[in-house]
């Protein structure tokens, strides 16, 4: 697998850039009528680098409950459920910055 440039990485409107800080990600091609689904998806680009650490988060919290004795009864251990609730606001955080939004 390659590697990607490492997050986090946020959208400069006034640059029309995603970047890490360090390393330029991505150009935005804005056109004026555009303008709002242009934003829409330089906020979606910036969120990758959450977005793929929430998905990583979610497998983790289902292998160990794929695997955990504990958890076997349907029930979650308290490793599973912690797993489980670092995933859901891994997750809540990527999507609200896809989104433009602030974290529930």
């Amino acid at each position: 697998m390659s590697q990607h440039t490492s997050g986090p990485w946020t959208y400069d409107p006034n640059t029309e850039t995603v970047d890490s800080g360090a390393v330029s990600v991505a150009g935005i091609n804005v056109d004026e009528w555009e303008y709002e689904m242009a934003q829409a998806n330089a906020r979606l680009i910036a969120a990758a680098p959450e977005m793929y650490e929430a998905l990583k988060a979610k497998a983790a919290a289902y292998e160990h409950h794929d695997e955990c004795e504990d958890c076997m009864d349907g029930d979650l251990c308290e490793v599973g459920a912690d797993l489980y609730q670092a995933a859901y606001k891994t997750g809540q955080a990527a999507l609200a910055k896809a989104e433009g939004t602030t974290t529930p």
